[in-house]
Parts: C-alpha cells; sequence; structure tokens
C-alpha cells in the first residue's frame, strides 16, 4: 500500500461531528444502519453493488451526495470471517466544497502539503469520547466514512465471490 498519512482531530467535549462537518451527503442514516433499516428509513436503494466478497452495498441519493449502507468485510484470513456494518457518503462537488469547518480545511492543506512518497492521506475527526468519528480521504478515494464505535454491528460472512 506504501506510505500513508493520517491527521487525527479530537473535538472538545460536546462538540459532535455534525458541527465541524456538513453531514447532509449520509441523508437520514446514521452509523450502525443496516440495509432493513436503511430500507425502513428510504425505501428502495437507487442502485445495489457488490464489493469483491460478493456482499451487497446500497446506495440512496441524498440532499449533497450519495449514501452507501453496506457490511464491510473484516477480519484475519482470505475470505474474512465478518463483516462490519459501516456507512460512507459521497459528497456532490458543490457539498464537497462546504464539507469541512474552516479549521479542518486548513489543516487538510497543511497535510496535503507533504511530499510524495505519501500514498494516501486522511483526516480523522473523533469526538472527545472517541465513540464517533468521520474520516476524510483527502486525495484519493471520494468516500467518507462516519462511524460510531457504540453502534459496531458485526455479523459473520463474507464469501469470497466466485
Amino acid at each position: 500500500m506504501g506510505l500513508g498519512q493520517e491527521v487525527w482531530v479530537t473535538l472538545m467535549p460536546r462538540v459532535q461531528p455534525g458541527q465541524v462537518v456538513d453531514l447532509r451527503p449520509f441523508g437520514p442514516f446514521r452509523p450502525g444502519v443496516t440495509d432493513a433499516e436503511a430500507f425502513r428509513l428510504a425505501g428502495p436503494p437507487a442502485r445495489v453493488f457488490r464489493d469483491r466478497y460478493g456482499e451487497p452495498w446500497f446506495e440512496y441519493p441524498t440532499p449533497g451526495g450519495i449514501a452507501q449502507i453496506g457490511c464491510e468485510c473484516s477480519g484475519d484470513g482470505e475470505p474474512p470471517t465478518t463483516c462490519l456494518w459501516r456507512l460512507y457518503a459521497t459528497y456532490s462537488s458543490e457539498a464537497a466544497s462546504r464539507a469541512l469547518h474552516p479549521q479542518l480545511v486548513r489543516l487538510a492543506a497543511l497535510a496535503r502539503g507533504v511530499p510524495e512518497p505519501v500514498k494516501y492521506r486522511t483526516l480523522q475527526i473523533n469526538t472527545a469520547d472517541n465513540s464517533q468519528f468521520v474520516t476524510f480521504p483527502l486525495d484519493t478515494s471520494p468516500r467518507v466514512l462516519w462511524h460510531d464505535r457504540l453502534k459496531s454491528i458485526l455479523r459473520p460472512g463474507c464469501q469470497k465471490a466466485e
């Protein structure tokens, strides 16, 4: 994978991610949502695709982007033995320009200023109690992860697709 750079920011107590990050591209969804809960909240997804392990992912258009809900394979070994329900959003170009608080925009600019050979850069915004985080890739994938450790839902699975 190569060298990476992760910039971690911890918010002050009582400051929530939505106060420094525009969470509208996640729509009505919150971390820990499963496919069944998403269907109840928003109806059928606009698109379903499968990852390399054959796990389905569900896309929903939202204000400012597209939310993606799926069970992300993890664990030791190949294929992985478990998956964790994840909530990602891809921001529209308009929403991306105002996604972060100005102080976080400055931190991201400093991170981008690090010369190569850095292969990836992320900005991770953590709540003070470390229960939630939002991870912004700074120059790779446009998918932003919003996760709540207190609402993590693991399930067995992840059989490699043939």
